[in-house]
């Protein structure tokens, strides 16, 4: 089991690194999401790459009770009763817009489904002034399963441009989109797809 800790150094992930070495399994205190991750305990919700990269993959997003009800347990315990979630429309702050706290358990579900991440089958280009910077926003492409064309490699029919937000069509990379009949999105535009409402339909 390999388990990521959000949010600064805290008790908690003191606490799941000593977990980590009793129960057995790996804790993963990059500051960058790690693929190998299959469970993120969430100890602020904030909009980070870890949390939205962990959205992206489908993965455990759990709160710091998972941690704490483990140790005393002994034992890793089922994720469900500690997953970070809470059933209609219920949001919470994350950055400078909101998280539903549905969207983990439905991009959890629907990965089975899909047979991957979010962003499976999908390959993206990115624009190099992007922001997210490009490095990051691969990263949490990544681990939803899409791919990412490297700078300068030609667009090609099916693949999504990402421009900067507010671009418009005269934008270098909008405009090789529209010669190779490619779709075009914005940052903001495409993370929302991980955070909000929208995502309800995928769980199927």
């Amino acid at each position: 089991m390999q388990v990521v800790g959000g949010g600064d150094e805290s008790p908690v992930r003191r606490l799941l690194r000593e977990l980590a070495g009793r129960l057995g399994g790996e804790y993963v205190g990059s500051s960058s999401y790690d693929p190998r991750c299959r469970h993120v305990v969430v100890v602020n919700v904030k909009r980070t790459e870890k949390l939205l990269a962990g959205l992206a993959a489908g993965a455990w997003l759990l709160k710091p009770s998972w941690a704490e009800a483990s140790a005393a347990a002994g034992a890793w315990l089922p994720e469900e009763a500690h997953e970070l979630f809470s059933a209609g429309e219920a949001t919470a702050p994350c950055g400078r817009g909101l998280l539903w706290l549905g969207a983990p358990r439905a991009h959890r579900l629907a990965r089975p489904q899909r047979g991957g991440g979010v962003f499976v089958g999908q390959t993206f280009s990115l624009a190099p002034e992007v922001v997210p910077p490009p490095a990051q926003l691969r990263r949490i492409i990544e681990a939803g399963g899409g791919g990412v064309l490297e700078q300068g490699a030609p667009l090609r029919v099916g693949a999504i441009a990402v421009v900067p937000d507010g671009a418009d069509a005269s934008h270098p990379l909008a405009q090789e989109a529209m010669r190779a009949q490619a779709s075009r999105v914005g940052p903001n535009e495409l993370l929302g797809r991980l955070v909000g409402l929208g995502v309800a339909s995928l769980a199927g």
